[in-house]
């Protein structure tokens, strides 16, 4: 008994040796988790910056009450190529860099006019880097824009920047794109694709009376033929979230002259964007159904009345967004696009030189009042 014993402990000890152990795991800390990456070309040289954070900061911040504003560092990079701006980003680098944790990508305006194809290219070429990654241009210092914390001294991740669905699910204005849709849609043809621009808001919120900047969604580029075709800001885009089908919840204000009449939360539009020919050259005519509910009532009327105001405002804020565009040549709604998926043989006639003008389509508003709350209509 006393052999078997001895036997089975010299096994359990050559075993032990034999093991490799956890010796080279490194703590937490021990790594420079990068979370958002920024390029811009300045000089004829890219300009790359890098957003990392304390992650064992964050993770305190993450479960109960912040303990104190976390950090954020930022990194900068240069070089004649963006593959050795990418290098130059590690020269001063004390830790370890991790490219695994990113979330989200600035494009800088200058880098907007560039074709952003071949870009993308060089990009993906990295294996560390993610195709989720959120796609956002910007016509400010990208280093700023990384410097923006959230309010209540919140986690870092919790910005606009990291996560934009979650303040678009209340206002539903300019949806955001991952980088993989990002790319697929810059491959079919005549579709213009739309990345949301992000600005620094410096007035809406304060701390203690002072300024707090936060960060906004100011606009949208599009991208047409693998180039920048124009951007343009939100108070021009009125029309667009009836356009999108990822519209949730968009509020509709409508006035006579400078008396307000009522205010409707509408959501879930359904398109249909049908192709007819007239005076030989493709027409489109769409149709937009959608429903609602009353949140104000300022004077009073049917439902019939505010169904058809609805119909009306909706309509011309569809036809103001998409004129709009047309000055810059812009196919805002991707109308080339569905001439190529429903109406293949006038794509094949007509193509991307397609020309599009205000009587190119016909516009068709449905809304129907699902509720009106108090307010009895």
């Amino acid at each position: 008994m006393i052999r078997r014993t001895v036997s089975v402990l010299c096994c359990v000890s050559m075993l032990a040796v034999l093991l490799s152990g956890c010796w080279d795991i490194k703590d937490i800390q021990e790594n420079a988790y990068l979370t958002a990456l920024g390029i811009d070309f300045v000089d004829g040289k890219y300009v790359v910056y890098v957003q990392s954070l304390d992650f064992s900061n964050v993770a305190k911040q993450e479960v109960g009450k912040p303990r104190g504003k976390a950090p954020i560092w930022v990194g900068k990079g240069v070089g004649s190529t963006l593959g050795l701006a990418f290098y130059d980003v590690l020269s001063a680098s004390q830790l370890k860099i991790v490219w695994e944790h990113i979330t989200a990508i600035v494009f800088s305006d200058n880098i907007m006019k560039q074709d952003i194809v071949s870009l993308l290219d060089s990009i993906l070429r990295y294996r560390e880097m993610r195709n989720t990654l959120w796609v956002f241009g910007t016509k400010e210092p990208i280093d700023r824009i990384f410097s923006v914390s959230p309010i209540f001294d919140m986690s870092p991740m919790l910005t606009l920047l990291h996560e934009p669905n979650e303040v678009y699910s209340q206002r539903s204005y300019i949806p955001s794109v991952r980088l993989q849709q990002f790319i697929a849609l810059l491959r079919e043809p005549g579709m213009t694709v739309l990345v949301p621009s992000i600005k620094i808001n410096k007035e809406s919120w304060e701390k203690d009376l002072q300024a707090t900047p936060q960060l906004q969604i100011n606009g949208l580029y599009a991208i047409y033929n693998r180039r920048q075709s124009g951007w343009f800001p939100e108070e021009r885009l009125r029309g667009y979230r009836w356009m999108s089908r990822k519209t949730v919840e968009a509020p509709l204000y409508i006035q006579k002259g400078n008396a307000p009449q009522i205010v409707l939360t509408l959501g879930r539009p359904k398109q249909e964007v049908k192709v007819a020919t007239k005076d030989g050259k493709p027409r489109f005519n769409i149709k937009i159904n959608i429903q609602g509910e009353v949140e104000e009532l300022l004077r009073k009327m049917s439902e019939a009345e505010a169904e058809r105001m609805a119909e009306e405002e909706i309509r011309k804020h569809v036809l103001q967004t998409y004129s709009f565009a047309l000055h810059s040549n812009t196919d805002i709604y991707s109308l080339r696009h569905t001439l190529y998926r429903t109406a293949n043989a006038q794509w094949k006639k007509y193509g991307k030189e397609l020309r599009l003008d205000d009587n190119s389509i016909d516009i068709d508003v449905k809304v129907k009042i699902k509720h009106a709350g108090i307010q009895k209509l």
